[in-house]
């Protein structure tokens, strides 16, 4: 795999099965509890408090956003944002279990999902709202490099479309509800899994095409929806 930002790197695997796309936070890699990790390490230094329950409720958002969400309005200028982003980015580039922060790890059968793509013929493809750089650490240390083809960075919501349409994705696999638009945008099947912050109710009232408890039910979506679409 290789990672380029902000387009996304060219693929290597050939074959007649689809390109499927995935999120990373939250959909294949549990990173959820390093994010919170590193985001109080940001506050700290610059004297903000962490507050848990807006980091929760801005989980999925690029790092701008969450940081917006968790500053003061008062003191939300651009400067210091610009600074608290920097700072993040800092600690989450520390080694995996350095620093005091949790390690990253794959979501439950997020491993036999990319595989069914895999085996199937077909291509993985991560599309994230994280920097490329940091999308591929953390597919590293989540164990998953290996079976993703392409990634793209810095991308968020309809954003992501274009870089799903240049890799020739035809399934989106996303745990937000802005995944599920930037499927919508790019053309492709609407995979939604409520893994994140977000339940199944909500993702369905967005018009996913499908919601999913997690990804252990993936391989048996994709494999009858390949065939379906082969014959079409």
């Amino acid at each position: 795999m290789r990672a380029a930002t902000p387009e996304p790197s060219a693929g290597r695997r050939r074959g007649e099965g689809p390109v499927v796309g995935f999120d990373l936070d939250q959909t294949l890699v549990d990173s959820g509890p390093r994010i919170s990790s590193c985001l109080r390490a940001a506050l700290g230094e610059v004297g903000l408090p962490f507050d848990a329950a807006a980091a929760e409720a801005a989980r999925g958002l690029p790092l701008s956003g969450t940081l917006a969400a968790l500053v003061p309005p008062g003191r939300a200028t651009p400067a210091l944002l610009e600074d608290l982003a920097a700072r993040y980015r800092a600690q989450d580039r520390r080694p995996d279990g350095e620093g005091g922060h949790p390690l990253v790890g794959p979501m439950p059968h997020a491993r036999a999902a990319l595989e069914a793509v895999v085996g199937g013929g077909g291509r993985a493809v991560v599309v994230s709202a994280k920097r490329g750089e940091a999308v591929g650490r953390v597919l590293a240390w989540a164990g998953l490099d290996d079976l993703v083809d392409a990634v793209a960075g810095d991308r968020f919501g309809v954003a992501k479309a274009g870089a799903l349409l240049e890799q020739g994705a035809v399934v989106y696999v996303g745990d937000h509800p802005a995944d599920v638009d930037a499927a919508r945008a790019a053309g492709a099947a609407a995979v939604a899994v409520a893994t994140g912050a977000h339940g199944p109710a909500a993702l369905e009232a967005l018009g996913a095409d499908v919601v999913l408890p997690d990804l252990e039910a993936f391989p048996a979506w994709l494999e009858p929806w390949a065939a379906r679409r082969r014959t079409a």
